[in-house]
């Protein structure tokens, strides 16, 4: 018998807000197990940046999984960030992202907050 995967488990969209004038919350969405799902998400990135915002908040509520590919776009927006003086927190982690943050010992290079207040405060 087949096993079906959830819609949200394959899918992968991300929403975005400026808070504060300056710190863009990015809502990651579903799933994200292949870099080229994130190409958007990447370039929109790139965008904010151009147009001088480097402080991101990325909110994981809704964002199920990751994988190795996730972690590396993760990493990615992280270092896009910190070259143009700027910083990613991550917020509402679910505990298998947070387990996975812990296991790549990623936790020590990213902020973690419980909610978004703490983690747009983090920025202060």
């Amino acid at each position: 018998m087949q096993k079906l995967i959830p819609h949200n488990m394959i899918h992968f969209d991300f929403e975005y807000t400026t808070e504060k004038e300056s710190i863009v919350v990015i809502k990651l969405i579903g799933s994200l197990i292949e870099s080229s799902h994130a190409i958007n998400l990447l370039n929109k990135v790139d965008e904010f940046i151009a147009n001088g915002k480097s402080k991101f908040v990325l909110n994981m509520g809704e964002f199920i999984y990751m994988n190795s590919s996730g972690l590396s776009v993760i990493i990615s927006l992280l270092t896009k960030a910190r070259k143009n003086d700027g910083d990613v927190v991550i917020c509402n982690i679910t505990k298998k992202n947070n387990d996975l943050l812990i296991i790549t010992k990623l936790n020590s290079v990213f902020t973690v907050c419980d909610n978004l207040p703490e983690a747009l405060n983090s920025f202060n």
